[in-house]
């Protein structure tokens, strides 16, 4: 299997050759080098020549019609394939393409005569129209214009390929829907993640940065925890083609299981808006919780009066002088952040903390490792804990700034602040031991992702491997193996002892 860095811009509209100097640009930069270019939507450009990119790219367009016509005079319209500048090709309206290192792409023009894609699995579908039921099951569906496509037939492709990324333009909106699975999929726990991308240079988030591993034939047994019900459950018949298979008028859009007509707005006129079921995670079934009787214990490695050191399943990091290197820090109360600890215990788990900092401290301080720690603090997270990472000291150069750059790639703005907020969402990183800390406030019921941090430092490390924690898992034995190491080493310093 190849891990690639992908990167996908939305729609360009006739400022191409700013796009690819931007492309170009990101991929020569700490951020690249990326495998390959996508750009959504038709490319509008009235531009006579086309700029080199650096990297391979790829676009589609609805129609060969709807080509610039410096891209006309490239390919023909029989073969609707080709490159048409240094490094950019034109994969066509409709159809499905293996990249040289083995990613499957699907596309799909919204076009009824370009036939249906070829089914089976792929890793990217790329579309012009957002699928009829994609906002289905999604509470965080964003309110779409009325001139944005829903397309049955992208429906039909969705069902056909199970893609694992699939990108649409939408001029105005950034929206990453929550994940939703394929309970029967082959290969099984397959993953659909759908992002709808503003215009090139818009004012929300254009472009998309991320890996993946192509040709990946298995997936992990634990899915997301965010994931949602899948709103193409049902629908593996084809729909009626002679139905009208577009519609702009969102009143009249038909679901892909083919539900009653509604608004794509739940928040209709004259209605209250529908309240968001949050699901409860008790402490007797909280992985967090020591109450809970399936708690790994194999991971617990100290326990104080308020809190305690755990080791992650599927750690970031591995050994270093046969030490585990990727530590959490816990918080005995079931709380979902540190600011909602009750009166009694915020300041013993805040004392805690500094104590288990320092000790860590004098167990990787003389291997010349410094901490990395972070975590996220939400109000309707499950159970407040913070990330720690020992990293190589000559390592964390320059790893301010790429926390930085990944914010900005993301739409999120950071910013460094001498305190952690009191209140409210936010995402929080330190860096070794200095007194400043890198801060993304999250708006409340906004998606933010749940592996930022881990992502940033994979990244930094060059360990794309071990960025997702479901493909890094150890079997309880080698669970336990670590454990014993980590207590082992730390038994002098642990002051709970």
């Amino acid at each position: 299997m190849s891990n690639l860095k992908v990167l996908v811009f939305g729609q360009v509209n006739n400022n191409l050759n700013e796009l690819i100097a931007k492309a170009n640009s990101i991929h020569n930069s700490k951020n690249g080098p990326f495998s390959l270019l996508l750009i959504l939507g038709n490319i509008i450009t009235s531009e006579d020549h086309v700029d080199a990119l650096d990297l391979p790219g790829y676009f589609t367009s609805r129609s060969f019609d709807q080509l610039p016509q410096v891209f006309k005079e490239k390919v023909s319209q029989e073969d609707n394939f080709g490159e048409v500048s240094p490094n950019l090709t034109y994969l066509g309206s409709t159809g499905r393409f293996n990249v040289a290192e083995g990613l499957s792409i699907a596309f799909h023009g919204g076009s009824q005569d370009d036939g249906d894609i070829i089914p089976g699995p792929v890793d990217i579908l790329l579309s012009h129209d957002f699928p009829t039921a994609i906002t289905d099951h999604s509470q965080s569906a964003p309110l779409l214009a009325d001139d944005v496509s829903m397309s049955k037939l992208v429906s039909q492709a969705v069902v056909d390929t199970t893609p694992r990324y699939h990108f649409a333009p939408c001029k105005g909106t950034f929206w990453e829907r929550k994940p939703f699975e394929w309970p029967e999929s082959d290969p099984a726990n397959r993953v659909t993640r759908f992002i709808a991308l503003d215009s090139y240079a818009g004012a929300k988030k254009w472009f998309y940065a991320f890996n993946i591993l192509a040709q990946q034939s298995e997936f992990p047994a634990l899915p997301p925890a965010n994931l949602t019900a899948n709103p193409f459950i049902n629908n593996s018949q084809k729909d009626e083609r002679a139905e009208d298979t577009k519609s702009t008028d969102n009143s009249a859009v038909l679901t892909a299981i083919d539900r009653p007509k509604r608004p794509l707005d739940t928040q209709q006129p004259g209605k209250k808006k529908r309240k968001t079921k949050t699901r409860t995670v008790n402490p007797d079934s909280c992985f967090f919780c020591l109450s809970n009787p399936k708690v790994d214990r194999q991971l617990i490695v100290s326990i104080a009066d308020e809190s305690y050191l755990a080791l992650p399943k599927g750690p970031l990091t591995l050994l270093h002088d046969d030490i585990p290197t990727h530590i959490l820090f816990i918080p005995l109360p079931h709380v979902p952040t540190f600011s909602s600890l009750p009166d009694e215990s915020k300041d013993k788990v805040a004392l805690e903390k500094r104590k288990y900092m320092a000790a860590m401290g004098q167990l990787y301080g003389p291997k010349d490792l410094v901490p990395v720690s972070f975590e996220i603090n939400r109000s309707d997270g499950v159970h407040a804990h913070t990330q720690i990472v020992f990293i190589r000291k000559d390592t964390i150069n320059d790893l301010k700034q790429a926390f930085l750059r990944e914010a900005e790639m993301n739409g999120l703005k950071m910013t460094e602040q001498s305190n952690v907020p009191a209140e409210g969402d936010y995402f929080v990183v330190s860096l070794d031991t200095a007194q400043e800390y890198l801060v993304i406030e999250i708006a409340p019921g906004s998606y933010f992702d749940l592996q930022f941090g881990r992502k940033v430092l994979a990244s930094h490390l060059e360990i794309l491997d071990r960025l997702d924690w479901r493909a890094c898992a150890q079997s309880p034995k080698e669970e336990e193996s670590f454990g014993n190491k980590f207590k082992q080493a730390f038994k002098p310093l642990d002051f709970t002892l």
